[in-house]
C-alpha cells in the first residue's frame, strides 16, 4: 500500500509539473532501444523454449542469419579489391565479364572446400559428426557468397546498354542467367562423379560431397533468379532499373507514386503465396523423413 501511495503521490506531481516534449529523434531512439531489448528477450524465449523443435529451429535461423551477414562482409570487401583494382575505367560489358570470373572464382572454391572438408581431397576424415558440422558451416558460407557473387555478375549484365534499355530486355536475362548456371551445374556434377567413382568405390563422405554441393548449387540458382527477377518487376514497374546492389537514388526512391508501391507489395504477397502452397503440396522425401525421426530419437 505505501509503493502505491508513493507512486501515486509521483505521478500527481508529473502531472502538475510543464514537461518539455521530447523531440522525434528522442522519441526514436527511444522506441528503437525497446524494439532491440524485445528481440533480444524474443531471442531468449526461442532458445529456451520448452519444445525442443522450437529450440532446434530457432537456432537454425539464427544460425542462416549470422552466414547471411558473414558472407555479404566477405563478398563485399573482396568485391571492393576488385572494383578498385580492376574495374575503375572499364566499360559495363567488361565488368560484366571480370565479374563472371569472381563469380567462377568463388563457385570453384565452394566445390574444392567442401571436397576437402569431406576428405574426398586430402586426409581422410575421423569423426561422422565432425564431417557433418564442418561440411554444414562451410557449404552455407560459400554458398551465400557464391550466390551473392553470381547476383553480381549477373546484374552486371542486366546493368548492360542493351539489357538496361527497356524493362522487356531485362526480363531476357532470366532464362540467360538460368542457362549459364545450368550448365555450370552439369559441369561440375560431371567432374564430381569423375572423381568419386574414380577408385571403383563412392563413399559415404564422397555422397555427402555431393549432395550438399548440389544443394549449394541450388540456392545459387535461386538467389541469382529471385534477384534478377525483382530488378526486373521494379524496371518495369517505375521504368527506373535499379544499380547493381538493388539501389536507386534518392530523388528517384521518394518520386514513386502509390501505385507503384502498391505494386511491389501485390508481388511480394504473390510470391509468398507462391512459396505456401509449393511447400505444401511438394512431398518429402523419404531420406527427410528418416533424418527428421533420427533427430527427434536424439533429442528424446
Amino acid at each position: 500500500a505505501l509503493k502505491l501511495a508513493v507512486l501515486l503521490v509521483c505521478f500527481r506531481l508529473a502531472m502538475c509539473e510543464e514537461v518539455e516534449r521530447a523531440s522525434d529523434e528522442a522519441v526514436g531512439i527511444a522506441a528503437t532501444l525497446i524494439g532491440a531489448v524485445s528481440f533480444q528477450m524474443g531471442l531468449f524465449h526461442l532458445t529456451n523454449h520448452s519444445d525442443a523443435d522450437m529450440r532446434k529451429y530457432s537456432y537454425s535461423v539464427i544460425n542462416q542469419t549470422v552466414s547471411i551477414f558473414c558472407s555479404v562482409l566477405m563478398f563485399q570487401t573482396c568485391n571492393d579489391v576488385v572494383d578498385t583494382t580492376v574495374l575503375e575505367g572499364l566499360s559495363m560489358e567488361r565488368k560484366y565479364i571480370v565479374n563472371m570470373f569472381h563469380m567462377l572464382f568463388w563457385f570453384v572454391t565452394l566445390q574444392v572446400v567442401l571436397a576437402w572438408v569431406c576428405g574426398v581431397i586430402g586426409g581422410a576424415p575421423t569423426s561422422v559428426e565432425n564431417v557433418e558440422h564442418h561440411t554444414k558451416c562451410f557449404a552455407t558460407l560459400l554458398a551465400h557468397v557464391t550466390g551473392f557473387a553470381s547476383i553480381n555478375a549477373w546484374g552486371s549484365l542486366q546493368q548492360t546498354s542493351y539489357f538496361a534499355s527497356s524493362p522487356k530486355r531485362s526480363f531476357m536475362v532470366l532464362p540467360i542467367s538460368f542457362a549459364g548456371q545450368f550448365a555450370l551445374q552439369r559441369i561440375s556434377d560431371c567432374v564430381r562423379t569423375r572423381v568419386m567413382k574414380a577408385d571403383g568405390v563412392v563413399s559415404k563422405f564422397e555422397r555427402k560431397w555431393d549432395e550438399e554441393t548440389e544443394e549449394c548449387e541450388n540456392d545459387i540458382m535461386a538467389l541469382t533468379l529471385s534477384f534478377n527477377l525483382a530488378q526486373a518487376l521494379r524496371f518495369w514497374n517505375s521504368n527506373v532499373l535499379p544499380d547493381q546492389e538493388g539501389i536507386e537514388g534518392m530523388a528517384t526512391l521518394v518520386s514513386h507514386t502509390r501505385s507503384q508501391i502498391l505494386t511491389l507489395w501485390g508481388f511480394a504477397g504473390l510470391a509468398a503465396v507462391i512459396v505456401a502452397v509449393m511447400f505444401y503440396i511438394m512431398p518429402i522425401k523419404e531420406g527427410e523423413e528418416e533424418e527428421d525421426e533420427e533427430e527427434q530419437e536424439e533429442q528424446e
